[in-house]
């Protein structure tokens, strides 16, 4: 980390700090903001184009297979630097590729399930 990315981190902790966010957010956003300024080769962020921001979450979801909500996350730390650290608005960040949702399979019995559950219980005599 260069000197001034350094500086960056500290002012991230100072903002989140005074507005009293959670110790565990701290963590989480000083390590999205670190991730960040590692995958864009120690650039200064405050220089960086919004579509560096759209390449890193779209990195996340493609490269690193993330999971959608920890890509929501490393959003809102991203949305956190530039809005109240660097105070410069992102704007709409189009063209991101977001990670795909953990498919919830159903945890009840259809109804033929439930009819050889009860068929069994009743034929054991349980």
């Amino acid at each position: 980390m260069t000197h001034d990315n350094d500086r960056l981190l500290e002012q991230v902790c100072a903002e989140l700090r005074q507005r009293r966010y959670s110790f565990h957010t701290e963590q989480a956003y000083v390590q999205w903001t670190r991730r960040f300024l590692v995958f864009q080769k120690e650039r200064l962020a405050a220089g960086m184009p919004d579509t560096e921001v759209v390449a890193f979450l779209t990195h996340l979801a493609t490269q690193a297979h993330v999971a959608a909500r920890t890509q929501n996350q490393a959003l809102s730390a991203l949305m956190f630097l530039y809005t109240h650290v660097l105070k410069r608005d992102l704007g709409k960040l189009e063209g991101i590729v977001t990670a795909k949702r953990a498919e919830r399979k159903p945890t009840c019995l259809t109804t033929a399930e439930a009819n050889c559950a009860k068929s069994f219980v009743t034929r054991e005599g349980i």
